[in-house]
């Protein structure tokens, strides 16, 4: 197993390096969309081919290439990424600027519409957003078509592009650039990754002729290692049938090269480096090598977590992302009003926030509760996600950071210690506010109606699982309806102490890295976001270590859990029979009762409430359990508690709504049966102890009672 640490000696900050990762199996096959037109062409060419109407009449094209610096020989170094700037300067039917001077007068942006990367192992052009109109398909696939095989490579264009590349070159050489060099045979265990990076030696660059670049170019840029990729809004089919008949014209390479794959040595133990640069005043950390999956926003710190914390089935609860986006969201508005970042920045992270308060990106969310106490990952993770969003949005590379960072931008003035419990208090509040309080409402309106229909109905009351004196089944269902109002009260009195918000509080309750006012001004927008009534904690040190607050909150679905399970085990057993039971209530049928006995009508939603209380009642022991567990200036169980409490509130809205449709509703008085039952009971007598006295009235009972057995 891989195990690498790379310490350049300074302070202590750390880096996250985001590079191939060995625990990646590279033969398994890459999953791939059936929604694609996927194919191969005679010459060993793919193509992939998808319709999605995400940008209206616009569509993106692309050539990958499996081709990249870790081909090169030592008298190659930096050609990979030399003809990738070719690419821009000539092709068979775009001489010189051609590609350039003809999509940017369709608004396209060199840099952002128009561009390419080479990697170790991979090479990239791309034409991102061209409209479909005015022809600009078929120049696209023209374009593409040139990339492929027809890049002109003048002597004049090489050389001046020598140039080009050298400045680039120059612009790196900082202390960064040379720690890296230090670092980088350890990091990739001495194989040739170690000394093929993509931009090469400019001794190389400088002095290569022109037919060394010519032959590399045709050695390994080839239709059996290219794949064509057009999405966008078109014709699929269309598209598919211009493809076949164009790019099949291309020749493929005659005893082409072997496309060899280097490897990574296994080492056993912890593999580390130690440098210093003069530039360089604080440290960098890298932890080996990780790989994250190109189609996810997320980035390193989150595929750490999927790493290390492969723990149980059971994921963060989304409602509980969409929450700390809400966070970020509120945060990049705060952290734009005090200029602590620009306007193009936080605009991006809003947009990005929002898209993740709408569940478009619920995918990218795949970590389990089950991680560190505070939820760190999981904020990082969210960090991440909007951050390459953002970046996306604004025409950068995903992963650079650039121009949003996870950490500086998106987490600026926040700590994982404030914004997890803040998201935690917001999550509960909504869905208390969306979903339970609703639901509750609902059964408590049905019992009600209920109350007021069997009002007249009088009928046997039972103590101790005997007979008792009579009531009306109405006054039987107003205990229920009672218990069910007082939850209700109950809840909202809790959600009370649930609006308060930790955030404002940082890392340990002193707001550190936050400036004057800012937890006022962050609860201020939540509140506008959410429409709820939140604000800022008056005691941030408690906010962080401990959740009273929810522990109380849960307590009230607890306390609900048990009135419920007293009210749906009555119905039941009232229900039950229909000849060897009470039978004193009709429940509706909404199901075949067995798979059996034909006619058996079971109840089911009953079941169902009684289950999900006691579900209900043993997250609130986890709840308890974890909140007393708040040591010094942080709780650490809050992905726990989180977890338990909000599938609590799910769980009870749900089966409540479903109780209130398909069973209280359509509950009936068997009257029949409850008149019987009423007639016969022994009870009647109480009636007649005052007048008769109570020994009297139980001599009576008991006689009767004989005489019917």
């Amino acid at each position: 197993m891989k195990n690498i640490f790379i310490l350049f000696f300074a302070c202590i900050v750390l880096q996250s390096t985001k590079v191939v990762s060995q625990s990646v199996n590279y033969g398994a096959p890459l999953p791939v969309d059936q929604s694609f037109k996927k194919g191969v062409l005679p010459n060993g060419m793919t193509y992939y081919i998808k319709n999605t109407k995400v940008i209206k009449d616009a569509a993106s094209y692309y050539i990958i290439q499996n081709v990249g610096s870790i081909l090169e020989n030592d008298d190659q170094q930096g050609l990979a990424h030399f003809l990738e700037h070719m690419a821009f300067n000539g092709t068979e039917h775009f001489p010189g600027k051609g590609i350039l001077n003809t999509l940017q007068k369709h608004g396209a942006v060199f840099g952002k519409d128009i561009n390419a990367y080479t990697s170790f192992d991979e090479t990239v052009y791309n034409l991102s957003n061209i409209p479909t109109k005015d022809g600009l398909v078929d120049t696209c696939l023209q374009v593409l078509y040139d990339w492929s095989h027809y890049l002109l490579l003048t002597d004049e264009e090489i050389d001046a592009e020598r140039g080009v590349i050298k400045e680039e070159w120059r612009t790196r050489q900082n202390g960064q650039a040379r720690l890296s060099k230090i670092s980088f045979p350890i990091l990739f265990n001495h194989s040739k990754y170690a000394d093929r990076l993509p931009i090469g030696l400019m001794s190389v660059v400088e002095g290569f002729k022109y037919k060394a670049l010519r032959d590399f170019y045709h050695d390994w840029y080839r239709t059996d290692l290219q794949a064509i990729a057009v999405i966008g809004d078109f014709d699929a089919d269309q598209m598919e049938k211009e493809i076949i008949e164009k790019f099949s014209k291309i020749p493929a390479v005659k005893n082409p090269k072997k496309r060899f794959v280097v490897d990574i040595p296994e080492n056993k133990g912890m593999l580390y480096s130690l440098g210093t640069d003069s530039e360089v005043s604080t440290a960098s950390i890298s932890f080996g090598k990780i790989k994250v999956p190109a189609d996810k926003y997320w980035g390193a710190g989150t595929q750490r977590s999927l790493q290390f914390f492969k723990i149980g089935k059971t994921n963060v609860p989304i409602e509980l992302i969409h929450a700390i986006a809400i966070v970020k969201k509120a945060a990049a508005i705060v952290n734009q009003k005090y200029k602590d970042i620009t306007p193009k920045v936080a605009k991006a992270i809003i947009k990005a926030s929002e898209e993740v308060i709408a569940g478009k990106h619920d995918d990218h969310f795949p970590l389990k509760v089950w991680q560190t106490g505070s939820g760190t990952q999981t904020n990082m993770n969210v960090n991440e996600v909007i951050a390459n969003r953002a970046i996306e949005m604004l025409g950068g590379k995903m992963g650079s950071k650039n121009p949003v960072h996870p950490n500086d931008h998106v987490n600026k003035a926040q700590s994982t210690n404030d914004t997890f419990p803040t998201a935690m208090h917001i999550a509960i509040a909504i869905q208390a506010n969306k979903k339970l309080i609703p639901a509750i409402q609902s059964l408590e309106n049905a019992l009600a109606k209920k109350m007021n229909e069997f009002k007249n109905i009088v009928k046997i009351g039972r103590t101790h699982l005997q007979d008792a004196t009579p009531l009306t089944l109405g006054q039987e269902f107003s205990g229920y309806h009672m218990q069910v109002s007082k939850a209700l009260s109950r809840i909202k009195r809790a959600l009370l102490e649930i609006y308060p918000l930790a955030q404002g509080g940082t890392a340990v309750g002193t707001g550190i890295n936050s400036r004057k006012g800012w937890d006022h001004k962050i609860a201020s927008e939540i509140k506008k976001i959410t429409k709820l009534p939140f604000h800022t904690a008056k005691n941030k040190f408690e906010a962080l270590a401990a959740h009273d607050s929810i522990v109380n909150f849960s307590g009230t679905l607890n306390t609900t859990a048990v009135a419920l399970m007293k009210i749906a085990n009555d119905i039941r057993f009232l229900g039950s029979g229909p000849r060897a039971g009470y039978g004193e209530l009709i429940l509706p049928e909404n199901e075949p009762g067995s798979s059996i006995m034909p006619g058996k009508v079971n109840p089911t939603q009953c079941e169902a409430v009684t289950m999900v209380c006691v579900k209900v009642i043993g997250n609130h022991n986890g709840i308890t359990m974890a909140g007393s567990h708040g040591h010094f200036e942080l709780n650490v169980f809050k992905p726990l508690i989180a977890h338990n409490i909000l599938q609590s509130i799910d769980l009870l809205s749900d089966s409540v709504q479903c109780f209130v449709d398909f069973c209280v509703k359509g509950i009936k008085a068997n009257k029949k049966r409850i008149d019987q039952l009423l007639n016969e009971s022994l009870m009647l007598v109480t009636a007649l102890a005052p007048k008769i006295g109570y020994d009297n009235a139980s001599k009576i009972a008991k006689t009767v009672g004989r005489a019917d057995g």
